[in-house]
């Protein structure tokens, strides 16, 4: 068979009429070698967000993921910009959570409005799921809790028992 079945990406008409209305777009995934995160994570608090709009948070974001992260605080710990990680999935395409954690190695991870199915994680919203060492939440993206009492008083209580105090 000598034809080209390549579809066009520029003739979206092409490929309504040989595919129909629906049409799934694969991502593959890919290894990173170094990745672009906002924080030092030296406690292993990792936090993954996905905007397309700007590398990490918006000034407004940025300014009540702060207070959140200063509030956690123990006789171990006060968490700064140096004990967690922001990682944008937005700026990491088709990355798997084998890289994440071989680059990142949490200890804690937020899910900020991305599904951790994605990466093979079944849980619900707002509960704890322990992997292999690795306590992770699902919440929902970061404008929407830090805007809402009742899931910014969930969040609070989940960090409470993740950080035991």
């Amino acid at each position: 068979m000598d034809e080209n079945l390549i579809l066009d990406e520029n003739s979206p008409e092409l490929i309504n009429l040989f595919m129909g209305d629906i049409v799934y777009q694969a991502v593959e995934t890919q290894w990173y070698e170094k990745l672009q995160i906002d924080g030092n994570n030296q406690f292993r608090f990792l936090h993954i967000i996905n905007q397309e709009s700007c590398d990490f948070l918006s000034e407004e974001q940025n300014n009540s993921f702060f207070k959140y992260i200063n509030a956690i605080q123990t006789d171990r710990l006060k968490m700064d910009k140096d004990g967690f990680a922001i990682l944008n999935l937005a700026n990491h395409k088709g990355i798997s959570w084998k890289n994440i954690n071989s680059m990142l190695s949490p200890k804690i991870c937020i899910f900020w409005g991305v599904n951790p199915y994605h990466f093979g994680f079944e849980t619900g919203k707002y509960s704890i799921l322990k992997r292999n060492e690795i306590s992770m939440i699902y919440i929902d993206e970061m404008t929407t809790v830090m805007q809402n009492p009742a899931l910014k008083s969930n969040l609070w209580a989940l960090t409470k028992q993740l950080f035991d105090f």
